[in-house]
């Protein structure tokens, strides 16, 4: 468990002082307000329900949105169990405008809510009554004006079971006054490695998606005037590390919970389970963690509408503002109802369409070798298709490498270099602009060589690119459709990071 992390660093988990206190009133005797609360609590990918956000030795119950009760515990003597403190939003417990602070305290001791001079028995699930009574007035509102997000969120919440955290805030850095938000993280798993990535949610008629220049979201998530956003924040030295650790320890204690939720629930009703991502992240040692665990360069964006008058693929204005979301490297995960949402666990180019696929040159449209070729290439899904991106070698001008002859440029030294560009270059030369806010290992990626002793030309490409259609595309860049010694392999170097 965490102990102890300097101000400032992204942490999450919970003090083994705070564990003990949840244990102990897991196996209490009788009832009390945690029992209840395991319960109510549905994990991610499991319906409707109560959901659970790990914080720093503080949990958060959610209810479609709105906090049922948030958590925290007092400092004690080391390995001795942590009082806690459970607080709720005034309105959910007195249903009025009641002047004062806006939290109402629970004592466990009486089982009532506490606010000033007034007090309410009132158990969770009357709470949770009370809030949907009150979403669903105020989605009546929303019909006629936006569509409320925070319940399209918790559907998504209720589909995806690889979501391990919800309403997240990333600690304000840099010149950002203000700490930077995000709807969902999820695990994905790449081959042998488990990805954090992190989710932004809209609905569809939220004007921050629109605009005749650059649609306000892309500054959210990418930066702006106002300071640096999610990919400066990750691509910090220290800050992959500490979410790395963060949500490795967010698993940990989502088993641990679970468990206590599994004691409390026996024998009353069907079991709910945990996705497999979280077991095995909850399971990795911590010289494990760095190198099967990693965060993703860059945010996706959910999209959603959730309204019968807003008929996402019946707006003719859409796809322009689309692709310039899109054409900022952001990914874009798009359907018209929240419900029918569920996250992607498995990081592949399954749901690609490879008609779709185009080849384009680092050196423009037209460029490439009328000859057989050697280079170095990437599968990029850009705006609207799939991009094979190359750089190539006419084999005359190869560059020679032991008994092979190979392109004299590799994929970090060009990568870093179209980097460098600004977007309005990458957009005149037609490259994928998605080269701007991505490290190079992020998409899948390979060679083509030449070894001269078996005058056999050699592609090495990541096992994910190794489909005909692909491969297809890869000899038709690299002109090599006409030669009769071609094989396709795998190497080490070529691993989407």
């Amino acid at each position: 468990m965490v102990e102890s992390l300097s101000v400032g660093k992204f942490r999450r988990g919970l003090r083994q002082e705070a564990v003990l206190c949840l244990e102990n009133l897991t196996n209490a005797q009788g009832d009390n307000w945690w029992k209840d609360l395991l319960r109510l609590w549905t994990p991610s990918g499991c319906g409707d329900g109560l959901r659970l956000a790990v914080r720093f030795n503080t949990l958060d119950f959610y209810y479609k949105g709105s906090c049922v009760a948030h958590i925290s515990f007092s400092p004690g003597k080391r390995n001795v169990p942590a009082p806690a403190r459970v607080i709720c939003h005034v309105q959910f417990i007195f249903e009025g405008n009641i002047p004062g602070q806006k939290q109402a305290l629970f004592d466990p001791e009486r089982g009532l809510w506490k606010h000033n001079e007034c007090t309410r028995v009132r158990k969770f699930n009357d709470i949770i009554a009370y809030i949907r009574l009150w979403q669903d007035k105020s989605t009546q509102i929303g019909k006629r004006r936006k569509a409320p997000e925070k319940p399209g969120v918790d559907a998504i919440v209720g589909n995806s079971g690889n979501v391990i955290d919800l309403e997240m805030a990333l600690p304000a850095w840099d010149r950002k006054k203000s700490a930077l938000r995000m709807d969902l993280v999820s695990l994905e798993r790449d081959e042998d490695r488990i990805q954090i990535a992190f989710w932004e949610a809209k609905t569809f008629d939220d004007d921050r998606l629109r605009s005749e220049e650059e649609p306000e979201v892309i500054g959210q998530l990418l930066g702006d005037n106002k300071g640096p956003g999610y990919v400066e924040y990750v691509k910090h030295a220290d800050h992959e590390a500490d979410i790395r650790s963060a949500y490795a320890e967010t698993c940990a204690i989502l088993d641990r919970l679970h468990k206590m939720k599994c004691a409390v629930m026996s024998g009353n009703s069907a079991p709910t389970s945990l996705h497999p991502l979280i077991a095995e992240v909850a399971r990795l040692t911590k010289e494990e963690i760095p190198n099967r665990l990693v965060v993703k360069s860059q945010p996706g964006l959910v999209i959603y509408s959730d309204r019968e008058d807003k008929v996402i693929r019946s707006d003719i204005y859409w796809p322009r503002h689309r692709k310039k979301i899109k054409g900022a490297g952001i990914t874009i995960w798009e359907q018209q109802n929240s419900t029918d949402v569920t996250l992607p666990a498995e990081r592949s180019l399954s749901g690609f369409s490879y008609d779709q696929l185009i080849h384009v040159d680092e050196g423009g449209p037209k460029a490439g070798t009328p000859s057989p070729s050697v280079g170095i290439f990437w599968l990029i899904p850009s705006a609207e298709e799939v991009v094979l991106f190359t750089q190539q070698s006419a084999l005359r001008e190869a560059e020679p490498y032991g008994d092979c002859l190979t392109h004299s440029v590799g994929h970090y030294e060009l990568w870093e270099h179209l980097r460098a560009l600004p977007f309005p270059t990458l957009k005149k030369r037609g490259l994928p602009v998605e080269i701007k806010s991505t490290e190079y290992e992020h998409y899948p990626r390979g060679r083509v060589v030449y070894e001269k002793p078996s005058e056999t030309f050699v592609i090495y490409a990541d096992a994910r690119l190794q489909v005909p259609e692909v491969v297809s595309k890869i000899m038709q860049a690299f002109q090599l459709e006409g030669q009769t010694n071609v094989n396709v392999r795998s190497d080490s170097h070529y691993r989407t990071r």
